[in-house]
């Protein structure tokens, strides 16, 4: 690599950020307000600021004590099913000093955004995802199992909580009296096939949209808050029963599913071998800092065994399609020079993704980041991994370590299928062929 282009290349970088934190910081508190103005789950209404705790936090802390979790895991539980909305909507959780979380922030929020159960217009909508949620939760916590990780088991059963609760709030389920008082799991797959369900539209209004979610400027069928709930029941149609009966209605069966949730994933979860692992889980702690690094280090971001793939989650998939993801993580090397700002790009399954997070810059020095890529049919057997020129001034890349794991949520497994040291310069045009066990 030419050592003038080097240094040019790191005095801009240089430049281009503190000229990025600048501009940010300055425009924060106009950031904020839009942000806030647009908030879905209202984690800001008087409401909130009296209780001092959301709802998401009290439903999933006794929720996790009834099913036995100790008090330390199950206010671990209840930090992730909150902290999914701070990383969303709290324009004071992600104006740190240095904007990180900003940024952080618009390099998430599309996978952040499908665990709400939101944009669902159709009963096989519905039903597909909750199978995708039940399916991605269990990956997520065998992924946690190998890796001995409790802190991202945590994480990946807070934020699979959150969405349980939404359904009751976010979905047309409290409309019929006859189901304000079993849940989803009370209802026979038989009796729900026959159900009309939807949930509200809040990314994908249109046509085929049903009703709107709403945000505070203008509410819509969403139950999130009791003052939300008084506009909900008029936007619903709903006219037997008040706005704060129908949050009630909404919040106990959010409660009971929650119990009913973790008791479906505890017998799951012995029944892979996983009984264990599981009980640590229940009766281990997990510190601040670890919980913060799920949300922030792009090598974690257990949520997304659940959010991977298309959005809306589609009423069903192609016969034969075993839906499969590949969660790549690459860790470029910690030298001097090592980063690219050239493109990287995987080819698999006949397919080629671009690796790149929004807002931030990848494959930096040191970088350690994990990207999902797919769906395919059935589980590639190669990957390619290759470097493609775009013109920058720091065109060379060292690219030090690469970790495959193939995921199926249709045959739920989990297999690392490739764990490799690489330790080798790359140029632009390069490529390096990887087979995948």
């Amino acid at each position: 690599m030419n050592a003038t282009a080097n240094i040019m290349h790191a005095a801009g970088l240089k430049r281009q950020t503190t000229a990025l934190v600048l501009v940010l910081r300055r425009i924060a508190p106009l950031v904020s307000l839009v942000v806030l103005m647009h908030t879905k789950v209202l984690a800001f209404s008087p409401e909130y600021l009296v209780c001092g705790t959301s709802y998401h936090q009290i439903l999933t802390i006794a929720a996790a004590r009834e099913c036995g979790f100790n008090p330390h895991a199950a206010e671990a539980l209840s930090w992730h099913a909150e902290a999914i909305d701070l990383y969303l909507y709290n324009p004071f959780w992600l104006a740190d000093p240095y904007l990180f979380r900003f940024r952080v922030h618009f390099a998430t929020k599309a996978e952040l955004d499908k665990l709400h159960f939101d944009d669902l217009f159709s009963t096989a909508q519905v039903e597909s995802n909750w199978y995708r949620l039940f399916a991605g939760t269990i990956l997520g916590l065998l992924w946690a199992k190998e890796r001995n990780d409790v802190a991202a088991a945590h994480h990946i059963l807070g934020i699979s909580l959150h969405a349980v609760q939404d359904f009751y709030s976010h979905s047309n389920w409290v409309d019929a009296p006859n189901r304000r008082y079993r849940t989803w799991f009370e209802v026979s797959p038989a009796e729900r096939g026959h159900l009309n369900l939807w949930t509200g539209c809040y990314n994908h209004c249109g046509p085929t949209s049903i009703k709107p979610h709403g945000n505070i400027l203008n509410p819509g069928i969403a139950l999130d808050t009791r003052w939300m709930a008084a506009y909900a029941v008029r936007a619903r149609g709903i006219t037997d029963v008040t706005g704060d009966q129908l949050f009630n209605i909404a919040l106990e069966l959010a409660r009971r599913a929650s119990v009913q949730w973790l008791q479906l994933l505890e017998r799951r979860m012995v029944l892979m071998g996983a009984g264990d692992f599981w009980n640590r889980v229940k009766s281990s702690a997990s510190s601040t800092n670890e919980r913060i690094r799920q949300f922030e280090d792009f090598n974690r971001m257990p949520y997304t065994f659940i959010s991977a793939g298309a959005y809306p989650t589609p009423a069903s998939r192609p016969v034969g399609d075993k839906e499969w993801f590949l969660r790549v993580r690459i860790k470029t090397g910690d030298r001097l020079w090592a980063g690219t700002d050239e493109d990287v790009v995987v080819q698999a399954g006949e397919r080629e993704f671009l690796l790149d997070y929004a807002w931030i810059n990848d494959f930096e020095r040191g970088d350690d980041m994990a990207y999902v890529i797919g769906p395919f049919p059935t589980c590639p057997n190669r990957l390619t991994l290759k470097l493609r020129a775009v013109g920058s001034v720091a065109p060379d890349w060292y690219p030090e370590h690469i970790e495959v794991y193939a995921f199926s949520r249709v045959e739920w497994r989990i297999i690392k299928v490739l764990d490799r040291s690489i330790k080798r310069w790359m140029e632009p045009g390069d490529s390096i062929i990887f087979n995948l066990l």
